[in-house]
């Protein structure tokens, strides 16, 4: 018996089929979705068996509620986040010294045509506007990058990956050319 696999690029991940061959019969297993595997590149090579894409809306919706995390010395974030539309909008106030030091508004929502999530960042304030993209990867992992990166993400120089803990914990790590400069734990209040 001999078994050829065949793999093809199709956003950011290959998708493999087999091939075997008995004699003179050959099958193509790449319709046959127990055999189909996917290895996301995001992650280096991980073997998953998933065949239909996440949900990107209920997985960030996972996100609603309150929360808080220190960020930096006698610096407190408060982070409210309500479900809008096909997304989230995320409002945010550091706290230093019982003063509000940054504001910061978030609306994502989702996009049908590239399935990631859209965000556009913009600081109180401020004058210039963000705008970002984000993919959950698994039902409680997601990255964002920049827009302009959002079709070749491992080439992006910064990155930010976060994971759900648990209901009540989120774990967010910051990147600058593929090397973790900073990381933040956010815990659930309401």
């Amino acid at each position: 018996m001999t078994c050829v696999v065949l793999c093809r690029n199709f956003d950011k991940q290959i998708t493999c089929s087999f091939l075997t061959k008995k004699g003179n019969h050959e099958e193509n297993l790449f319709n046959n979705p127990n055999y189909c595997i996917h290895f996301n590149l995001l992650n280096g090579l991980q073997a998953q068996t998933t065949q239909t894409k996440l949900n990107q809306v209920e997985c960030i919706n996972q996100l609603t509620g309150s929360w808080k995390f220190e960020s930096g010395i006698d610096t407190t974030a408060y982070v409210d986040i309500i479900a809008y539309g096909t997304g989230i909008d995320v409002n945010a106030k550091y706290v230093s010294k019982e003063k509000s030091v940054i504001e910061i508004r978030i609306n994502w929502a989702y996009d049908k045509t590239l399935h990631k999530m859209i965000g556009l960042y913009q600081t109180k304030g401020g004058d210039v506007v963000t705008l970002r993209a984000s993919q959950w990867i698994s039902k409680n992992k997601y990255f964002i990058v920049d827009y302009k990166d959002i079709s070749n993400p491992e080439e992006a120089s910064t990155k930010t990956e976060g994971t759900l803990k648990s209901h009540d914990l989120l774990e967010i790590i910051y990147y600058v050319n593929n090397k973790p400069v900073k990381t933040d734990t956010w815990t659930r209040v309401k």
